[in-house]
């Protein structure tokens, strides 16, 4: 970090949206900073290695939606051309296999091909194939909206689908991939998510620390500065506007504008303001390594999402484990140039009141207990890897989301309120990230960028 205190902009958290902003921020302004609590960055999309450096684990899905955009304004064609940076840059490759929703009796498929999804939908509901069409395009109009929405997202489906056991089936990837709230999220940010991953469909990177490595050197080419191992005190307001950003080493910052990714009302409590409403939603996630291909081991998947009841229930009851909603990210079923390490990545959705309180002995026991459950459920969906044992694994729970993301809860869709248009009571200080909406690689990303073009590089 420069000598000086004074900045154009102060961007709090190197996550992807963080990231993000802070490239077009430095494309602008001459002084940009990027202020990161830990060494290594990305936040909810980050890297760490396991028991040696030969065991590289990503966080998250490991996915990157909108692979295939339909338009250069949105979606990744609207990320790189901003970014000055190519999806060549980023080695972001597509899926080598379908995607699929199971329920009970039910099974949807879907790729970067929208057909699919459309032919599924067809095959099985051909009376509902109309509606579906209908609703493509008013998801195409609806993600395209300038303001929110506050459309429950179920009412807007049964708009066009009348058939209940279709509409759980299309809303369980959206909600398993970004339900911010329990019951239902607005109809805007269903349009965005459904759009974003069941019709311009999914890549991935090798791994995130190859692409945050990208976006990195992208940032300090263009002259911005990050500051690792560094936490943001408070932000003293003055006149309405922000007066410092003081640093937890007692360092004062100022700066011209600021925005924010570390969630709506972590960032009102800097300022000594009660903004938003916290989330509540956490996962539980077990990542195992295999010896093979897992296509070899029967597992021939990019995504699978499945619900165990009939009925769709978006309500996570946090004083127990919850099995009825599962996710499957097969983090080598993509068409990578090169043989890459076979990672399974299987969460069940959790809460942070589910794992307060516990000592030592009795959280290791807990998380046991998830992994035991974890294993049984995933040879019941795929059976033929129930002779087989992962060489490596892993597992996370909320309170280690907490720990390394900082957001209450380990919460990793942001708040039960957004900000959508980034936003806040302070005049020169704005939201970035899950908070304004920006949900996933793609959508942090995006947030990054619009709330920058619009709250940011046209106030200059």
């Amino acid at each position: 970090m420069s000598a000086s205190s004074h900045y154009d902009v102060v961007i709090i958290g190197a996550g992807l949206a963080g990231l993000a902003a802070g490239i077009r921020c430095a494309q602008f302004f001459k002084r940009v900073l990027i202020v990161e609590a830990h060494s290594k960055l990305g936040g909810l999309n980050s890297y760490y290695h396991k028991h040696s450096r030969e065991h590289l684990f990503s966080n998250g899905l490991h996915t990157v939606t909108n692979f295939n955009p339909v338009h250069r304004r949105w979606g990744a064609s609207m990320v790189t051309r901003n970014l000055g940076i190519s999806f060549e840059e980023l080695q972001v490759y597509p899926a080598k296999f379908p995607s699929r929703v199971s329920f009970p009796g039910l099974e949807l498929t879907f790729d970067n091909d929208p057909r699919t999804l459309e032919a599924s939908v067809a095959a099985l509901f051909p009376s509902q194939i109309d509606g579906y069409k209908r609703l493509v395009a008013a998801v195409l109009e609806e993600s395209a909206r300038p303001d929110a929405s506050m459309e429950n997202c179920f009412e807007f489906v049964a708009q066009f689908i009348t058939v209940p056991e279709l509409r759980d089936a299309l809303a369980l990837p959206v909600l398993s991939y970004g339900g911010y709230r329990e019951g239902a999220i607005d109809s805007r940010m269903f349009a965005i998510l459904f759009r974003s991953l069941l019709i311009e469909g999914c890549g991935s990177p090798v791994d995130m620390k190859v692409f945050l490595e990208r976006l990195h050197a992208r940032f300090e080419a263009l002259g911005g500065e990050l500051a690792r191992r560094t936490t943001v005190e408070r932000i003293v307001v003055h006149d309405g506007g922000v007066g410092a950003v003081v640093l937890s080493d007692g360092r004062e910052l100022t700066a011209g504008a600021v925005m924010s990714s570390a969630g709506l009302t972590e960032t009102g409590r800097l300022c000594g303001q009660t903004w938003g409403q916290p989330g509540t939603i956490s996962v539980f996630q077990w990542i195992g390594v295999y010896d093979r291909p897992l296509e070899e081991l029967g597992v021939c998947d990019t995504l699978r999402f499945v619900c165990r009841t009939p009925k769709l229930d978006w309500h996570i009851p946090g004083d127990r484990m919850f099995t009825d909603i599962v996710t499957y990210s097969v983090s080598d079923n993509y068409q990578f140039p090169q043989p890459v390490k076979p990672h399974l990545k299987v969460s069940l959705f959790s809460k942070a009141t589910e794992w307060l309180g516990l000592d030592d002995a009795a959280y290791e026991a807990r998380k046991a207990e998830y992994v035991r459950e974890v294993l049984r459920l995933t040879h019941e969906d795929y059976p033929s890897l129930a002779g087989t044992t992962a060489v490596v694994d892993d597992s996370f729970t909320p309170l280690t989301v907490e720990h390394y993301t900082r957001h209450p809860g380990g919460t990793i869709y942001g708040g039960v309120e957004k900000t959508f248009d980034g936003r806040t009571p302070i005049k020169n200080l704005t939201i970035i990230g899950n908070d304004q909406g920006g949900i996933g690689i793609m959508g942090a990303m995006t947030s990054g960028i619009l709330v920058s073009n619009f709250n940011v590089v046209l106030s200059k």
